[in-house]
């Protein structure tokens, strides 16, 4: 299955047309970039839902730091509802152009297969640093880090579906991290 991207800097009526011709075309996705100087893209998406049948729609990547991911969850739900089933949905945080020119300072994660009080506590001296389990990573958390640090151990407890939850109380922990 292939999917296209229509971009929102034409008019709504322009896209509308485009994702017919991709769904006539045997595209299976149209996809509408979100990007915060282009027309809002579930506008369209929900244009788009009334003019097509079968193909699956959605936004190119969305950012979460324009809105919140909670908000972006319920539009999404939304177009689920309205396109009977056919949305998609993927979250990321943008080129660094655009975060740029948004203002917007990304720091960075560091995952580890399980706590570990030594690495807690010497977390505390470096800026914008924050530490997680591979049990406690999160969508929004990794979308929303300029950069991020896995470990070995804590790579092979996400691709097993080995991640528990740490040892360390978590009230050890959070002091820890203040």
């Amino acid at each position: 299955m292939f999917g296209v991207e229509v971009t929102p800097e034409h008019p709504i009526e322009r896209l509308v047309d485009l994702a017919r011709r991709a769904e006539s075309a045997g595209y299976g996705t149209v996809f509408v970039s979100h990007h915060y100087n282009n027309r809002d893209a579930f506008a369209a998406l929900a244009a788009i839902a009334d003019a097509t049948e079968s193909v699956d729609i959605g936004p190119g990547v969305v950012n979460p730091y324009e809105a919140h991911p909670v908000t972006l969850a319920s539009r999404v739900g939304t177009l689920a509802e309205h396109s009977e089933g056919r949305a998609v949905y993927g979250l990321g945080a943008g080129d660094r152009s655009t975060l740029d020119n948004l203002g917007i300072e990304r720091s960075c994660l560091l995952a580890l297969a399980d706590r570990d009080m030594n690495t807690y506590l010497s977390s505390r001296n470096i800026p914008s640093l924050t530490v997680r389990t591979a049990a406690e990573l999160n969508a929004y958390e990794v979308a929303t880090r300029r950069k991020m640090l896995v470990t070995r151990a804590a790579m092979d407890a996400l691709t097993r579906g080995e991640a528990q939850r740490a040892a360390v109380p978590a009230a050890v922990a959070e002091e820890a991290e203040a």
